[in-house]
C-alpha cells in the first residue's frame, strides 16, 4: 500500500519525476517502469517468504504454532491476509 501511494505521489502532475521531464522520453519511461516492476517483484518476495517461514515454523513448532497462528490470522496486512 504504501509503493502504490509512492508511485502515485511521486508519478502525479507536479512530482519532481514529472516536472523535470523524466517521462518526456522513452528511456525515462522505460527505467520508471523498470523501477515499478522490480519493486513489485520484491514485494511478492515477501509475501511469498511470510507463507514458506509459516510452513517452516508449523514444521518446527507443531500445535504451539497453530495455537499462535489462529490467534493471530493475518500475515502482513491486519484484516486482510
Amino acid at each position: 500500500m504504501y509503493s502504490m501511494g509512492a508511485y502515485l505521489t511521486l508519478l502525479s502532475r507536479g512530482s519532481l519525476i514529472r516536472e523535470i521531464g523524466v517521462l518526456d522520453n522513452s528511456l525515462g519511461r522505460v527505467i520508471v517502469a523498470a523501477f515499478v516492476v522490480f519493486s513489485g517483484l520484491l514485494h511478492s518476495l515477501s509475501v511469498r517468504r511470510a507463507v514458506l517461514e509459516d510452513v517452516l515454523l508449523k514444521k518446527r513448532f507443531g500445535e504451539e504454532w497453530e495455537g499462535w497462528a489462529k490467534s493471530v490470522r493475518y500475515r502482513i496486512f491486519p484484516g486482510v491476509f
